[in-house]
């Protein structure tokens, strides 16, 4: 599958001062929030700045792993050589993780989020927006923070979710 142009999405792992953020935002003052619409396919790219490992969890929509910099090279090509849809993946400290994230069969409220309990207590998570056909997408995020979401054409993307894209 040609990713090129789907909508690409950065979200940046954080920890200062006993608090967890992602793009900068605590999650209990100002969550970050994705807005996407329902019916296709985005790449995210989670990266993190941390001296420690981020498992990263997205609720809804199992995506697959297209890259992965730093850690274990054994689980870098594991994990990117064999196809499989997966909800949460190790992101390597002073690392990222690209995913091919699919947006089907649910709209409304969802989350994503580091799933070391503590971090996620802290703020490390974020909100996903799935809107619905006839739903309009703003140009801002929640609270006032842009949204990054690029317009994507409608070349290249699957039928349905059972069947599993060639990255």
């Amino acid at each position: 599958m040609d990713t090129s142009s789907l909508p690409l999405r950065t979200l940046i792992l954080a920890m200062d001062m006993g608090n967890g953020y992602i793009n900068g935002q605590d999650f209990d003052v100002q969550p970050f929030t994705i807005k996407s619409q329902l019916g296709g396919y985005e790449v995210w790219q989670v990266i993190n700045p941390t001296g420690m490992d981020h498992p990263f969890h997205a609720h809804l929509n199992s995506f697959q792993v297209l890259g992965i910099t730093g850690g274990d090279a054994d689980y870098a090509r594991l994990y990117t050589t064999t196809p499989s849809w997966k909800d949460v993946i190790v992101v390597p400290k002073m690392g990222s993780v690209t995913l091919l994230m699919p947006v089907r069969d649910y709209a409304g409220m969802t989350m994503f989020h580091c799933h070391i309990l503590e971090h996620e207590d802290i703020g490390m998570m974020g909100q996903w927006e799935i809107m619905g056909q006839g739903d309009t997408m703003g140009q801002q995020g929640t609270m006032g923070q842009p949204d990054t979401m690029s317009q994507p054409d409608a070349t290249g993307q699957p039928d349905t979710m059972g069947t599993m894209p060639n990255p």
